[in-house]
């Protein structure tokens, strides 16, 4: 049965998880073609269990930033990072996928200069908000890239014109009452937080612009992940120098 594949699949990536934390050479595992094939299959699967299993082993394996650039030409492997990114998984696999993809992305190997220390990988944790504006026309989602990217613990913003949804990736410290004051300071008149509950149903909480002073709304630990695309605003403290969306998200993870 497809639950026993998993079971098995899940089995065979823990064994991979321990081996890869044991070997001290992980640059043989991550040169090796066959485990390579294995990691862009598994990561291409869509359950979300097969996937962060094997993100986890990954993520372990490119620690280190010699380890993590021999990735920098499996074109497969990344495109699989990428695509599975865009896939609606939980906010904190989604997480782990762009730490992977941009750990990758700025790793340098043996072009390091030796006066340079090794770096070694640490990615912080973050939350993604997801909330409806009404209305959303061109001056207000204007305002709200503007306002909301130098707001303090605002890493990064999405704007889904078509379906008034904007997107905010935050540090755990910024709460759902000050990045709702915002959108309502940049012209918005009703707001709608989308969130998934602890039994994984979705839910709506609705304020207007009269409605201010209310309490805090409530936070999950999982956030709705409502938008598939939309042009993303990174603060300039965010980004590095290599510029681009990819790259600045380093600041935010290491």
């Amino acid at each position: 049965s497809m639950e026993l594949d998993e079971a098995r699949i899940i089995t065979s990536i823990k064994s991979y998880h321990e081996l890869s934390k044991a070997v001290e050479n992980r640059a043989k595992i991550l040169s090796d073609n066959n485990f390579l094939n294995m990691s862009t299959l598994l990561i291409s699967d869509k359950r979300p269990r097969v996937v962060s299993r094997m993100t986890s082993v990954m993520l372990t394996l490119t620690e280190r930033e010699e380890d993590a650039a021999l990735l920098k030409e499996a074109k497969a492997f990344r495109a699989a990072i990428g695509n599975a990114s865009e896939h609606v998984f939980p906010p904190a696999l989604i997480h782990n996928l762009l730490t992977l993809a941009s750990r990758i992305q700025v790793s340098e190997g043996n072009k390091r200069k030796e006066s340079r220390p090794v770096r070694r990988f640490v990615h912080h944790k973050s939350m993604q908000c997801s909330f409806i504006v009404s209305p959303l026309n061109e001056d207000i989602r204007m305002n709200i890239e503007k306002k909301c990217v130098t707001t303090k613990g605002v890493i990064s913003v999405s704007v889904d014109n078509e379906k008034n949804i904007v997107q905010l990736r935050v540090t755990p410290t910024v709460s759902s009452q000050t990045v709702v004051n915002t959108l309502f300071d940049c012209g918005a008149e009703k707001v709608e937080r989308l969130v998934k509950n602890e039994h994984g149903n979705e839910e709506r909480w609705e304020m207007s612009r009269e409605e201010i002073s209310v309490p805090l709304l409530p936070t999950y630990i999982e956030e709705m992940d409502a938008s598939k695309e939309g042009a993303s605003v990174v603060p300039s403290g965010h980004i590095k120098s290599n510029g681009g969306w990819l790259s600045s998200i380093t600041s935010m993870f290491w």
